[in-house]
């Protein structure tokens, strides 16, 4: 699969780890197929979770997919253990959304990263030899 060509991409590593990247989800259309792809990957998971999310292409979020988005992360609050968002470096503004909308949904793991180090970090007790060695992989394949 050629990660580059779609607007976003979510797959079960192994285990519970799940891997998203998404570039722009600039309307509901593209938004609601994010989620279902998200939902048909997190059924495959027995147990809850654990997402490492690639979102360094994102922008900031139209209003009616923010609050789409807050909605989606409060349904998913029971399946999920703990996630990291990796942002862009310099988008202040989409960070101070993303930490709102984390903040909003009310789940102690979940969180903002920097970079890779930091997402790496972040789930790293929540995961087995074989899903960190996946995690290395994820944020080593190209932006």
């Amino acid at each position: 699969m050629n990660e580059r060509a779609e607007p976003f991409v979510v797959r079960c590593l192994t285990g519970k780890l799940m891997g998203a990247r998404a570039g722009q989800l600039s309307s509901m259309a593209e938004f609601v197929g994010f989620t279902e792809l998200f939902r048909s990957e997190a059924d495959k998971v027995v147990g809850p979770v654990v997402i490492c999310a690639d979102y360094r292409q994102l922008q900031v979020l139209k209003e009616e997919v923010a609050i789409a988005v807050l909605t989606g992360l409060r349904q998913f609050n029971a399946k999920l253990e703990r996630s990291a968002l990796m942002l862009p470096t310099h988008a202040t503004t989409l960070r101070l959304q993303m930490d709102r909308l984390l903040r909003e949904a009310k789940h102690p793991g979940r969180r903002v990263c920097s970079d890779a180090a930091e997402v790496k970090a972040w789930p790293s007790s929540c995961l087995d030899a074989t899903e960190q060695s996946r995690l290395d992989e994820f944020l080593k394949a190209p932006d």
